[in-house]
């Protein structure tokens, strides 16, 4: 739990181009230090249309291989499960 919670108002418009998306995305991993790999989808959501789970699902995913699927978002999700489960993968 952090002593101050800092409030983030950055705010970006509509990237019209992969290119300016790709800039949102160095931004945030740039201000948060972000080290797992991002994937930037092109600006027409090909990835977003193939793989949208609707509704959404929080899942640990360990070289490859799921290890954890919550229910569906958002009342499906069990945080403390979720917290459980990390702890067991987590390194």
């Amino acid at each position: 739990m952090h002593d101050v919670d800092e409030v983030d108002t950055t705010c970006y418009l509509q990237p019209k181009t992969l290119k300016a998306r790709c800039n949102i995305a160095k931004d945030f991993i740039s201000k948060y230090d972000f080290q797992s790999p991002l994937y930037c989808d092109g600006i027409e959501n090909d990835a977003d249309k193939l793989y949208a789970a609707l509704p959404d699902r929080l899942y640990i995913i360990k070289d490859g291989v799921v290890q954890y699927k919550s229910g569906p978002g958002p009342h499906g999700y069990k945080l403390d499960v979720l917290e459980a489960e990390l702890g067991k993968h987590v390194m």
